[in-house]
């Protein structure tokens, strides 16, 4: 249940990111392209920084499609989302498990296992492991369950 609280916030917060990400990219490209950017006067007195900024302008232009941002923040929501549901079958579990015997208790778990286990495919389609953040979630979770002081 916890490792699904995690990996709930963790995407959410990766999806946050690569939409900031997608963002400023297409901000910066969208400023760096237009015409009357160029005729700014500051240019004219800073000409190697214009030289620069438009050299990495073409390179973000040509990597863009390559990083898809869209794609991964897509798919960063779908985990959130899905994991936002494990995490409640979780719940709802441990709210049950009195009353339930140990064949219901079981075949219920395996059925969230296999719910896991297919976001497992979605999961290795979003790049890198942001440990910083991944951390950052963790503390959440711990102070959200009592387990933090």
């Amino acid at each position: 249940m916890l490792t699904a609280d995690l990996n709930h916030r963790y995407f959410d917060a990766l999806a946050g990111k690569f939409y900031k990400h997608d963002l400023y990219t297409k901000i910066f490209l969208a400023a760096m392209s237009s015409g009357t950017v160029a005729g700014w006067a500051f240019w004219k007195d800073n000409p190697c920084l214009w030289k620069t900024l438009s050299g990495i302008s073409a390179v973000l232009a040509i990597a863009l499609p390559i990083l898809n941002y869209p794609k991964k923040l897509e798919a960063a929501g779908r985990l959130k989302t899905d994991y936002d549901d494990i995490k409640r079958d979780y719940q709802l579990l441990w709210a049950r498990i009195d009353n339930n015997t140990h064949a219901q208790t079981e075949n219920e778990l395996k059925r969230i296992f296999q719910k896991e286990g297919k976001l497992a495919t979605l999961e290795s389609t979003v790049p890198g492991n942001d440990k910083k953040l991944n951390a950052r979630c963790q503390q959440e979770v711990l102070k959200a369950n009592g387990l933090l002081a």
